[in-house]
């Protein structure tokens, strides 16, 4: 599936950025045991199955580790903290997860899934996706004046 893809490539960047051995090694468990546990899920009820405590488990994850990577961040950088690209990709990020859970949460948005057209669901996704991909492009947009300035500085 594309989110499982989606998934380990955000936990493997986060890994190379976090600090902390711990974390690392935290992350390294984690990549291994969510992807297995969702493979297993796949390959006995079809890759169709809707796994949504898997969804939630894993946006809840994934907002703790950026939260703790902004964390650091800010205390890396301080006052240079949006010249930093993994910033707004952190930002991005915890924004998205952050918006996936708060809109499954909402007992108005379950019955709108439930009784209406998925229309609502896609247009919302659509706005929540559009919003992280600005803030990947900022990312980029950082990353890439960074580069001119120094092509050996770090992230």
């Amino acid at each position: 599936s594309l989110e499982l893809m989606n998934y380990i490539i955000l936990l493997v960047l986060i890994n190379l950025v976090i600090e902390g051995r711990w974390w690392r090694e935290a992350i390294k468990i984690l990549l291994v045991s969510f992807v297995s546990v969702v493979i297993t899920i796949y390959s006995t009820s079809g890759v169709e199955a809707y796994l949504a405590n898997v969804e939630i488990a894993q946006a809840s994850l994934m907002i703790l580790l950026n939260f703790v990577l902004l964390l650091q961040l800010i205390r890396r950088h301080d006052i240079f903290i949006f010249q930093s690209p993994m910033f707004w990709f952190a930002g991005g990020t915890f924004f998205y997860y952050s918006m996936f859970l708060l809109t499954h949460a909402l007992p108005e948005y379950k019955a709108v899934l439930q009784v209406g057209p998925q229309q609502q669901k896609k247009a919302l996704l659509l706005i929540i996706i559009i919003v992280q991909f600005v803030f990947y492009v900022i990312a980029a947009a950082v990353a890439a004046k960074k580069d001119k300035e120094d092509p050996f500085a770090p992230y």
